[in-house]
């Protein structure tokens, strides 16, 4: 990971690694609250499979530094088209995990690591909208700012009990 393409990347995976890893709201579809050795099971399990569905960049971008004035308009919009498509498994994966109820005495954390990780989302929406647009600036902004929300989300799951969610 020397590569800036390469830690732009890992920023929207790892943004993503937690989205996959320990967000998901309380609300979900009804039922009864998981135990808390079902929910670490469940919401692992989740984050699991959506981190084996996440793409790799594409290869023509390795050693690309779509931040870089180096970078082509065309390299931005390929980058910003790889953006989407990581964004999109990660809402799936986010959606999953709003469907799972931690046991109350952990619902107020799993909450939060929603609302933080639907604004690490948010952000790389416009981190792939900067990259169509060919605005190098916010691009890294966005990536940047998804990436700290990412980080502060990967560190509620941890305090949850979570493993797979959770990690970097």
């Amino acid at each position: 990971m020397r590569q800036a393409a390469l830690l732009l990347s890992t920023a929207v995976v790892v943004g993503v690694s937690f989205t996959a890893a320990g967000c998901g709201g309380g609300g979900g579809g009804g039922g009864e609250r998981l135990s808390k050795s079902e929910f670490i099971a469940k919401a692992d399990g989740i984050c699991g499979e959506a981190n084996k569905k996440v793409p790799k960049p594409p290869a023509d971008l390795t050693g690309v530094d779509p931040t870089s004035s180096g970078a082509t308009d065309k390299q931005l919009d390929k980058f910003g088209d790889y953006i989407e498509d990581v964004t999109k498994v990660l809402r799936g994966e986010v959606d999953d995990l709003h469907d799972l109820k931690p046991p109350q005495n952990l619902q107020n954390r799993w909450d939060r690591a929603l609302a933080v990780l639907d604004e690490a989302l948010n952000e790389l929406d416009d981190a792939a909208q900067a990259a169509h647009d060919a605005d190098r600036k916010e691009l890294k902004d966005k990536l940047t700012e998804s990436d700290g929300h990412s980080s502060q989300a990967n560190g509620i799951a941890r305090t949850l009990g979570l493993k797979v969610c959770g990690s970097s």
